[in-house]
């Protein structure tokens, strides 16, 4: 037995050699992390119950909507209005219900795992899963007892192979595409894109199918194609990138809801403006209900970096082109896209410290200072970004942070921040870094937000017109990062915001906090 067994090796052994070479290796990544969020007074109020004021003089009729809990909206007849014309109940506090309470705990848990197919070094298939946001003590997401979560999702599934005889490489799938050091567009993406490493230049041309949920029916369809030059060299660095978003018939872009990143919100409204973009739903400074043809957004972008040991110093800028027209009815706005927006800093290095300065503008909308909704035959002056587009982290608060969790935004939309688009808002910060121990350190900045366009900020019941301002708030942000064991980090948290008039449109804004830590590995 013994003999034929080791024949049969024999044999198996001579033909794995003389097979051709189709082996392939697989290798796997990831990133675990487990949070503890408690997020206070984000809604800029702390009494959820807003008297009604409706019957107030003058009070237009979508500032009442916000402060009734169901409310009766009215058409304008007047041409070019953009006021709200529907019937129902509305979200209001940020995102969270008009009876919901201003504070948010929650512990969860996440886990992305990355397996790698590689044939060769020209090709390879990559798949990327996600398990979570697993909150604890939550059926529907697979925390509470007894567990069994069935939230996996596949959030990369693509294949990358180089194309021989040039030096061009493809990626198609679902992928994850960053431009512009994320102020374009950074997300997971359904593409193609070739990419040409011709050192010191690359050079990407890529088309992302941003949105086709008719196959039938190409109105609602939403495609962009973008051409990214890369410059490196030394010391210097410089990306230069035009996207082209053809919008079809939705109100992508536009519609300043629909880029909102709300998941973590309970709100519905939002959420559905968020995952379809075809309409203009109730809650912004444009009229609920309009829809749009001819959607075209053109974006331009330039980037310049400088770095040596001791210092590095950054200018993005990003200006929008194109039009789209709206509808209300058979009444037609014809809208150029205006907005821009202009990030700069830099950091220096001394010993175990860091300084750092830095700041952003991005340009706001025309709110007229009667209705407080959108000027008659305004533009989109307002900065806009493509479809599914999000930010980079910046602030605590305001900004994603590190916990990355539920950012505040004007509730008719005049101004957002991290997760939707950064518009009407700028900010400036003052940081610093201390590497206390080899592993452990302290960091803590200062930020200040406010509006380029003043916004409303709430209503005069005595001279029965609405408030503007565009002081948004003070911002610090303090925090603690310990190695704990082979790559295992921990995070602790601080961050209070004293707020100004323009953080929300109610009267006597509470100032908002944040308390929390995460674990967090990567392998």
């Amino acid at each position: 037995m013994k003999k034929y067994l080791t024949m049969v090796v024999a044999v198996l052994a001579v033909a794995a050699v003389a097979l051709p070479a189709y082996a392939f290796e697989v290798s796997w990544g990831g990133v675990f992390r487990t949070r503890i969020i408690s997020d206070n007074y984000f809604s800029g109020t702390d009494s959820p119950n807003v008297p009604t004021v409706s019957a107030q003089p003058n009070v237009p009729n979508w500032y009442a909507a916000y402060n009734d809990t169901v409310v009766s909206y009215t058409a304008s007849t007047t041409k070019g209005k953009f006021v709200p014309n529907q019937t129902g109940a509305n979200y209001n506090l940020k995102g969270y219900s008009p009876k919901s309470s201003d504070h948010y705990n929650r512990i969860d848990t996440r886990a992305r795992f990355y397996m790698y197919v590689t044939a060769s070094e020209n090709l390879r298939v990559v798949t990327r899963y996600e398990i979570g946001d697993v909150t604890w003590g939550d059926t529907a997401s697979g925390g509470e007892v007894h567990a069994d979560g069935r939230i996996v999702e596949v959030k990369n599934c693509f294949i990358q192979f180089n194309v021989p005889q040039t030096p061009v490489q493809a990626t198609v799938g679902v992928q994850g595409i960053a431009l512009l050091h994320s102020f374009l567009i950074d997300n997971d993406y359904s593409a193609a894109v070739l990419s040409a490493n011709l050192n010191p230049v690359k050079v990407q041309l890529g088309y992302i199918g941003a949105q086709n949920e008719d196959a039938f029916h190409q109105s609602n369809d939403i495609n962009d194609i973008y051409l990214n030059v890369d410059y490196n060299n030394g010391p210097f660095a410089a990306t230069v990138v035009g996207f082209y978003q053809d919008g079809h018939n939705t109100t992508a872009s536009v519609d300043p809801q629909n880029n909102i990143y709300c998941t973590q919100f309970p709100d519905t409204t939002t959420a559905a403006a968020s995952g379809r973009a075809s309409s203009i739903l109730p809650g912004s400074f444009l009229a609920s209900g309009l829809t749009a043809k001819n959607n075209n957004l053109f974006d331009l972008g330039i980037a310049m970096n400088y770095k040596l040991d001791w210092m590095n110093a950054y200018v993005n800028f990003l200006k929008n082109f194109g039009s789209v027209d709206l509808y209300d009815g058979t009444t037609k706005y014809s809208m150029d896209y205006k907005g821009w927006l202009l990030d700069a800093g830099g950091n220096a290095f001394y010993g175990p410290y860091t300084f750092s300065l830095q700041g952003f503008y991005a340009t706001g909308p025309d709110i007229d200072k009667t209705t407080g909704q959108l000027k008659d035959g305004a533009n989109a002056d307002w900065f806009v970004q493509p479809y599914g587009g999000t930010t980079v982290y910046t602030s605590e608060l305001m900004g994603g942070g590190i916990l990355d969790n539920n950012s505040p935004f004007h509730e008719n939309y005049q101004w957002t921040s991290y997760g939707g688009v950064p518009s009407n808002l700028f900010g400036i910060s003052l940081g610093a870094a201390w590497q206390a121990l080899p592993t452990t350190k302290l960091s803590a900045a200062y930020w200040y937000f406010g509006n380029p366009n003043d916004v409303v900020s709430g209503y005069n019941t005595t001279t029965g017109k609405l408030k503007f301002d565009s002081s948004v708030g003070n911002e610090f942000d303090f925090y603690v990062t310990q190695d704990i064991v082979d790559g295992l980090k921990l995070d602790l948290v601080a961050a209070y915001m004293i707020s100004g008039n323009a953080y929300s449109m109610y009267n006597n804004d509470p100032n908002p906090y944040e308390l929390g830590a995460r674990i967090q590995w990567s392998f």
